[in-house]
């Protein structure tokens, strides 16, 4: 991800020079900011990540219930998941 980003800012800044140019010398963060904001790229779980309007990554959670089993014993149940914005739930307990 972060040498996407520098890429393209080195890109912009360097104009095809090799190695770090004096325009990215010292790197400003504000800049960088800029170029990490517009990265967008699939991960390795297939889902695409991207940061939103607010420089925040994609929210993604599993909804997981601490259930008693017959046995008397309890167990974490994954009951669903939240993934940017939408809720999926699988109330069959399975």
């Amino acid at each position: 991800m972060y040498a996407m980003c520098y890429r393209d800012m080195h890109k912009d800044h360097c104009h095809g020079l090799p190695g770090l140019c004096d325009a990215m010398k010292p790197t400003n963060g504000t800049e960088l900011l800029k170029y990490l904001r517009k990265v967008d790229f699939e991960g390795l779980s297939g889902d695409r990540f991207h940061f939103d309007q607010n420089g925040d990554g994609p929210a993604r959670y599993n909804i997981i219930h601490f259930k008693q089993m017959p046995n008397g014993k309890h167990q974490w149940i994954r009951v669903g998941e939240y993934i940017e914005g939408e809720l999926r739930l699988n109330m069959s307990g399975k």
